[in-house]
């Protein structure tokens, strides 16, 4: 695994699914990466500017502060974390709004735990 020792970033306003995801991903890891999580998007651009983030798991739909401008805000950041994108919602617009952003991958809620743990053991071999 090439994600050695790297910080994820877990956001979603949703307390079971980033409480869920959370604890797959650090079962996942086992110990070799360190698992953050926040419950909107301002928290998580607060931890963004202090500390290094690898890989950013962040639900598009919040309030105040969006997913996408999460990751909008990311650009302005030395080391910009690859993004995976978590929505309720299939709508086309998000998706293309997602990729413009560079986002590496677009999961559907409900996430299945096998394709949560694919798309970041992808996003982590780049």
């Amino acid at each position: 695994m090439i994600l050695s020792g790297k910080t994820i970033l877990v956001v979603d306003d949703e307390p079971l699914t980033r409480e869920g995801i959370r604890k797959s991903l650090e079962s996942w890891s086992a110990g070799r990466h360190q698992i953050l999580s926040s419950s909107n998007g301002t928290e998580a651009l607060e931890l963004l500017k202090s500390r290094l983030v690898h890989l950013l798991i962040t639900d598009i739909r919040m309030p105040e502060v969006s997913g996408l401008q999460v990751v909008e805000a990311t650009h302005g950041i030395l080391h910009k974390p690859v993004v995976i994108i978590i929505s309720g919602h299939p709508d086309f617009q998000y998706a293309q709004s997602a990729i413009q952003l560079g986002v590496v991958n677009y999961l559907l809620k409900p996430i299945q735990r096998s394709k949560s743990l694919d798309a970041v053991e992808q996003a982590s071999a780049d």
